[in-house]
């Protein structure tokens, strides 16, 4: 199907479907690469509770800290494309840790709070001390306070989804005190954090605002892609080339963006080749749907449901070099523990 496209923009297709597969490759890469799970989750949850603290002194100061080699971005509360919140008639600047984005960083923090999660869960099935519970319990407080000063809708609404499959599987198996030890003290996490930022937060709870809109709207533009070339698509990389063309009013340039979700976008530009994609995705998550799995697949399960939540409202899994890691990262160590059960 690529080389059924516009040769105008055949190279742009090529670097992006090349883009494509080297993803898929490092989820096989990952998905051999013998390596502790404890240490991985401990790796993660630390760089979250990094990236919080981050994100905490960019809200406080409502600035960027200096971090520029790290790939902070240049945060002000005038500067344009920036990510805002106005709060009282305040305008405000949302916790960006050294991500691109807001919206990013809340995904990171998603995986780092279900790894957290899964320490936690260890811990208390193997006591190994005071004061790493503590460290885990301070982790988790601030890995949640972080995810909440992005102000992602979609990641605290996915984090939600994340910790319903959870809760679920603890009742199916009666394993109550598992909520007691994990699913109480994340309520209560997020009951600290809306409480610090209740008057913050107040202006993200409604689905009216301008960014709901311009997300349905470029949702529509992406059904009217798929409606003209459904099985084609437009070729890989170029939908918000096409933007101007399927958009039933006159875009100005900055409101040009990709379609905010991944299968609207993948289908578009993808054609009927998208299924193959999404299949490498959605299968192994579906895979580990078992009444009995271990903490470690219950916690990627949770994050696959998560990024498939997540999928529905934005486009960074596909679109941006951070977060189409962190998919396939899901993807590969999923892949890990459906095939290589004795790595540890």
């Amino acid at each position: 199907e690529l080389f059924l496209q516009s040769k105008q923009t055949l190279s742009l297709q090529v670097y992006f479907s090349v883009r494509v597969v080297f993803l898929i490759a490092f989820a096989l890469i990952v998905s051999k690469i013998k390596v502790s799970r404890e240490k991985l989750a401990w790796l993660l949850a630390i760089l979250g509770g990094i990236q919080s603290i981050i994100a905490v002194i960019q809200f406080y100061t409502q600035k960027s800290i200096g971090l520029y080699l790290l790939g902070e971005s240049h945060l002000s509360p005038e500067a344009l494309g920036v990510a805002k919140i106005v709060s009282h008639g305040t305008t405000l600047i949302r916790g960006y840790g050294t991500f691109p984005h807001a919206n990013l960083l809340s995904a990171f923090l998603v995986v780092a709070l279900l790894f957290n999660i899964y320490l936690l869960i260890k811990s208390y099935q193997i006591p190994r001390g005071r004061n790493r519970l503590i460290a885990l319990y301070v982790l988790l407080l601030i890995n949640t306070f972080g995810l909440f000063l992005t102000f992602s809708r979609g990641g605290i609404l996915a984090f939600g989804v994340a910790m319903a499959v959870i809760t679920a599987y603890f009742l199916i198996n009666k394993q109550f005190t598992k909520i007691y030890h994990v699913v109480i003290p994340v309520a209560l996490a997020i009951g600290v954090s809306i409480a610090i930022l209740a008057p913050y937060l107040s202006t993200r709870t409604t689905i009216s605002d301008t960014a709901t809109k311009e997300r349905l709207f470029y949702s529509e533009i992406g059904k009217n892609m798929i409606q003209d070339q459904p099985f084609t698509g437009l070729g890989p990389g170029t939908s918000v080339l096409h933007m101007k063309q399927y958009s039933p009013t006159e875009l100005k340039p900055w409101e040009v963006q990709p379609i905010h979700n991944y299968y609207l976008i993948v289908w578009a530009e993808w054609g009927m080749g998208a299924i193959f994609l999404l299949i490498l995705i959605i299968y192994p998550i579906f895979a580990l749907f078992k009444r009995n799995i271990d903490e470690w697949q219950l916690v990627l399960l949770a994050a696959g449901i998560a990024f498939l939540a997540l999928s529905l409202l934005d486009h960074y899994f596909y679109t941006i070099w951070p977060t189409q890691l962190l998919l396939w990262l899901i993807v590969g160590l999923i892949l890990k523990s459906l095939f290589y059960m004795k790595q540890d």
